[in-house]
């Protein structure tokens, strides 16, 4: 059965009719620059990271580098220590 052009089969109209946003050039921008910062610096989290954008001047949410950061699977690595057996 129908509704207009809507079929349905528990798809919401306006589900059908969504369209994405356009992501804004400074957002594009901004992200790849997170993502260049983690690689450069592997040691450093989510803090330190907004805190290098803070300097570049870009004015950024810590909520955000959180979520590119786990977009894109970005983990701080952690250091390897020398395995010592028992003395």
């Amino acid at each position: 059965m129908c509704v207009g052009r809507v079929n349905i089969s528990n798809l919401n109209e306006s589900s059908y009719y969504y369209r994405e946003k356009e992501v804004a050039p400074y957002q594009i921008k901004l992200r790849k620059r997170i993502i260049h910062l983690s690689w450069e610096f592997p040691r450093y989290g989510y803090r330190r990271i907004r805190a290098l954008l803070d300097r570049e001047s870009w004015r950024v949410s810590r909520k955000l580098v959180q979520r590119v950061r786990r977009e894109e699977g970005l983990k701080v690595r952690m250091k390897l220590t020398a395995y010592h057996s028992a003395r």
